[in-house]
């Protein structure tokens, strides 16, 4: 044996002796002898080292993995066989029983050490294998503790969120991939597809590590051209654990006067010759970004036997890739030498997806403090018994896998077994704007009047996005110094310093009675969510005063000036807490009504009346909202009005059904002046359910108590904004979204990078963001007739002058428009494509007609037309997506029909399936379901938004009771009519969920309350947000819905007084 490694194997010896925590007996010795309870979810390097920790120091631990038992080692098991440590082993004791047998172990060896203490400590009984955690929610029995997955016979003390940063292959798409007739396949699947690349030209997509790693796969098995294709510029250091460990040790996390020193170094000695190659001076520094450690990739490259390659990928074809080469400090997107790369294969070294934290409490989020912007990184300010452990970091000089792991977990049992050392929502906030304030503010400032360009945010290239906070970049010599800064200022937390920072039980303090100290202290109540924001309510204002709007979760709105102006508003919680404050709550809880005269009291009931929409609201009355029937419902304001919204897809799942709620739109506004306009993309979460206080109510699936939460990211455009829509998830991997202007122009956005922003930590944009088209050929006729293809990425538009038109994007990424297609003669008011025919597409407008078009025609002339609503206009139509056959017109008399699309074209007039005359004014939007073929919803300017089933039909008994219904009420009620929502004025649009079965979101211009109740009915979950995408708050609703029998009866509640100027 080499006498280093000698030297090496007695140092572990000694690591495993002083710093190892010993196992228990056994599992079930464990189970029944810990005082506490974690659930860690994933089973990867850094969910079993923090299991070890917490069973060897007596913290009993359920491990949730997604996958199999094939899948414990995480992110190891799914790369390739080649793949091992850049960086040496000393730095990755993720455990201190970890034993390394040479200083960079391979892929191998690394899982092996992991299931080495996966079963050392019993780990395999307390593994749940195939369960994929998707919600972590409070106990409904005991809001101190946790429950996974809404089972409530399972509570747990702690959680501890492992999931790493590296989730899924990332295949990046790029124009024209699917002409290329060579082998195309991820880095990940290098080694267990066993491609062969034995003499032939391969090019590596990417510039990071796993394109080095790429590259050595290559040279190994014979390619005989190697072209690596990176966009930007990334450090690359030795691999050599001195030089390592110095640069990681920088204390204070970003860059200094003194960065230049190891970089002019590293430029001189280790790329030499290939200086062209590294970040130029002045440019991205070494702190600002991970670097990439390697010794070999600058050897092979000056062999010749590798290209490296700076630029931009413009599309693929049959044998290569269009490529424009940049030369050293020429930012993305810049100027270059357009080359062609030839290669026999396309290794996409492009990394992985970012496993994403949203089964979290949403509460945990707030718009100023995101991951990584926490609590020493990994917990949320609002919350310390959540711990992301080793995922929420974005660049960092160090390592993933070192003995940090131990030191967060035993912070968290520090925590459990010493609430005195628990921090408040106030310090770990203080903590996070202080640790910002340094990095990112006067001493960061300070590096940049000194040397410019040497700050962290400086040093990224031009277009090129960096984090929103100093968080965005940190050293491992920076995250010791918080660890002993955190131990060290606490006179609770000295007690235990060998054991945070060693793992010694015997330097812990006496436990304490953590329930009982828990509640006797003050300085820790909020330290949990629902009392936390309880705790930040503001005091009550009147309607007028704006002085100072509400805050949620302690932290302006987004949107919400300083001075109290107001943009992107805030969810109005209809279920706000009568309590303004902590102290008024618990005196409330002291001075209240006796429990025990509760039952004493008499129930108050409400006088309540039958009421339809033809009655007419007294002066003064408006209409108040009955919470029974609506499942969820939150309000909201935004800034300027708006004609069109639409919902945005997203990765959260399809068919959901669990709360809180998130989701996903945009919108174009209305402004009053152009330059004022902008498109909204906004995030809305924590949408819980309608909190209904029914003590008759079996329902254990109660709403949870928070405040909703809304983000926002915006584009700034010069127009008004008439329609807007955005791509499906079918065939877009972006989200794209067309807005017709009141210009006439068509723009095309591309909205991913804000979307993103929502989920990715540090993200920054500009509002300012150009086109990726604009469609002219309306000239300055402006129109409201859009809509994208389900499967294609093909656009129809159409104007008042009764011309649409098509534009389609070719392989290599560019737009062409043809047309006009006519044959109205007035404007076109609404075009859909057809869910079936992939030419087909339906038009209504003005002149009354419905036409159905196929692109195919030379003549653009439709196919089929008829006079669907004679002497009116036809406002919307929709296509049902289940049944290809169905469509179904509103028009401006209040009427809408339905059409059965087989009797066009046989020689007679086509007449409509069904015919309802409800609404009293023109239907403004109309929207079959996208999974029940009967059901549609229907909005009109009546102030209306309506709920139908199509396929209901009554017995006799029913009948009847429709009957004494409509003789009650002076009106008839169709029988198909499920629901009706009112109190909005002027609604625009209603859009169903496509993700979230029955959820709608609906676009007025203001909202009012409302009361509707649907009474001895079968009831199922029926969702129905509504948005009014305007200058005045819109409801966010869920209703329950009559599905088959029963009679629609509505009270009428109470109505508030509502005087002149509130």
């Amino acid at each position: 044996m080499h006498p280093f490694l000698f030297l090496y194997e007695l140092l572990q010896r000694l690591i495993h002796y002083l710093f190892s925590p010993r196992p228990p007996p056994s599992a079930e010795y464990a189970s029944s002898h810990d005082q506490f309870r974690v659930a860690i979810i994933g089973a990867g390097l850094t969910g079993v080292s923090s299991a070890a920790h917490c069973i060897g120091h007596g913290v009993d631990v359920v491990l949730f993995e997604k996958g199999g038992k094939d899948n414990v080692g995480g992110i190891w098991t799914k790369v390739n066989d080649t793949s091992g440590l850049q960086i040496n082993s000393l730095m990755y004791r993720f455990h201190p029983d970890v034993t390394w047998h040479t200083g960079y172990p391979t892929r191998a060896s690394i899982v092996r050490e992991i299931r080495h203490i996966w079963t050392k400590y019993d780990l395999q009984p307390k593994t749940r294998f195939d369960t994929d955690v998707k919600r972590v929610s409070r106990s409904p029995r005991n809001h101190n503790k946790w429950i996974i997955n809404n089972n409530p016979d399972e509570e747990f003390d702690a959680v501890i969120a492992a999931i790493g940063t590296c989730g899924e292959p990332k295949m990046v798409h790029m124009p024209g991939m699917e002409k290329y007739k060579g082998t195309l396949v991820h880095s990940s699947e290098l080694t267990k597809r066993a491609v062969d690349v034995y003499s032939k030209e391969v090019a590596v997509v990417g510039g990071g590590a796993s394109a080095v790693e790429a590259l050595q796969y290559c040279v190994d098995k014979g390619s005989r051209e190697i072209d690596i294709l990176a966009r930007s510029d990334k450090w690359i250091i030795p691999r050599h654990p001195l030089i390592d460990a110095l640069i990681s040790l920088q204390p204070l996390g970003h860059e200094t006067i003194f960065s230049r020193i190891p970089e002019f170094l590293l430029r001189t000695f280790f790329y030499r010759d290939l200086k062209s190659i590294a970040p130029p001076p002045g440019g991205k520094g070494l702190f600002s970004s991970t670097p990439m450690v390697n010794s070999t990739a600058l050897e092979l490259i000056r062999q010749g036997r590798a290209r490296w390659l700076r630029g931009d990928i413009v599309g693929v074809d049959e044998d290569g890739i269009q490529f424009v080469r940049r030369a050293q400090g020429v930012p993305k997107g810049g100027p270059g030498h357009p080359m062609k790369v030839e290669c026999d294969a396309i290794i996409m070294a492009t990394g992985f997806h970012r496993p994403s934290l949203h089964f979290l409490p949403e509460g945990l989020f707030t718009e100023k403090y995101t991951p990584p912007a926490w609590f020493l990184q990994t917990w949320s300010p609002n919350e310390w018994s959540i711990l992301a452990n080793n995922c929420t970091f974005v660049d960092a000089i160090g390592t993933a896998g070192h003995f940090h792991i131990g030191i967060y977990t035993r912070i968290l049992i520090m925590y459990l077994k010493d609430p005195r050392t628990r921090p408040t929502i106030a310090h770990m906030r203080s903590w996070v704007d202080r640790t910002n304030w340094f990095k990112n503010g006067p001493p960061g400032q300070l590096v940049d009047f000194i040397l410019p360009g040497m700050n962290d945010n400086s040093g990224k290239e031009k277009g090129e996005t960096t984090g929103s906070s100093g968080f965005g970049f940190f050293t491992y010599g920076e995250l010791l110094a918080w660890f002993v800064e955190f131990m060290l200022l606490s006179w609770t937390r000295i007690g235990w310093i060998g054991f945070v920072l060693f793992g010694w039980d015997t330097a812990c303090p006496e436990p304490r009675d953590a329930g009982q100290l828990f509640c006797d202290n003050d300085n820790y109540r909020g330290n949990h969510l629902l009392q936390f924001n309880t705790q930040y309510k503001m005091s009550k204002r009147a309607a007028d005063d704006t002085s100072d709007l509400a805050l949620k979760n302690g932290s302006r709105a987004a949107g919400v000036d300083a001075d109290g102006d107001q943009g992107m508003g805030e969810f109005e919680d209809q279920w706000e807490d009568e309590f303004e404050s902590e102290e008024e709550y618990v005196e409330a809880g002291e001075d209240g009504m006796d429990v025990d005269d509760e039952d004493e009291e008499e129930e108050q009931v409400e006088e309540t009346e039958v009421w339809l929409p033809n009655k007419k609201l007294g002066k003064d009355e408006v209409l108040e909202a009955d919470q029974s029937v609506y499942e969820m419902l939150h309000t909201m304001n935004v800034t300027w009005p708006s004609l069109s919204f639409d919902v945005l897809w997203d990765n959260l799942g399809e068919e959901r059904s669990t709360f809180p709620a998130t989701t996903y739109l945009v919108t174009g506004t209305q402004a009053a002046k152009p330059s004022d306009n902008e498109i909204t993309i906004m995030k809305l979460s924590s949408l819980n359910k309608t909190q209904v206080h029914d003590e008759e109510s079996d329902d254990e699936d109660e709403a949870e108590e928070g405040d909703p939460i809304i983000e926002h990211r915006s584009v700034k455009i010069n127009s008004g904004t008439n329609r807007i829509r955005a791509t499906p998830k079918t065939w877009s991997q972006n989200h794209l979204v067309a807005t017709m202007m009141e210009s006439g122009e068509v723009h095309i956005f591309d909205i991913e990078p804000q979307v993103q922003s929502f989920d990715i930590p540090g993200a920054q944009l500009h509002s300012a963001q150009a086109p990726l088209h604009t469609i002219k050929s309306h000239g300055r006729t402006e129109g409201f007739a859009v809509d994208w293809h389900p499967t294609q990425p093909r656009l129809l538009t159409g104007d008042c002058a009764g011309k649409i038109y098509l534009t389609s994007r070719n392989d290599a990424g560019q737009w062409s428009t043809t047309g006009p297609f006519t044959g109205h003669t007035a404007s076109v008011e609404d075009v859909q494509w057809s869910p079936s025919e992939p030419t087909v597409f339906a038009s209504c407008a003005s002149d009354g007609t419905l036409k159905i078009f196929d692109t195919r025609s030379k003549t653009k002339k439709p196919a089929l037309s008829i006079n669907a609503h004679p002497n009116t206009d036809v406002n919307v139509l929709t296509w049902n997506k289940r049944v290809n056959y169905l469509l179904a017109t509103g028009a401006d008399d209040g009427r809408f029909s339905v059409w059965d699309l087989r009797t066009f074209g046989k020689g007679k007039t086509p007449e409509p399936v069904a015919t309802f005359k409800w609404h009293t004014a023109p239907i403004t939007s109309i929207e079959f379901h996208p999974t029940e073929d009967s059901v549609l919803a229907v909005a009109g300017a009546d102030d209306q938004v309506t709920l139908w089933d199509l396929s209901v039909e009554l017995d006799a008994e029913e009948e009847a009771g429709r009957r004494e219904l409509a003789k009650a009420g002076g009106m008839e009620v169709p029988s198909q009519l499920m629901f009706v929502h009112q109190g909005q004025e002027q609604i625009k649009e209603v859009h169903w969920h496509p993700q979230i079965p029955g959820v709608v979101v609906i676009g007025a211009a203001s909202r009012s309350q409302f009361t509707q109740v649907l009474r001895d009915t079968l009831f199922v979950p029926f969702s129905v947000p509504q948005i009014a995408l305007t200058s005045v708050p819109s409801v966010i609703l869920q209703a329950r819905s009559c599905v088959s029998r029963g009679l629609m009866h509505c009270t009428r509640a109470a109505c508030s007084k509502r005087l002149d100027g509130t």
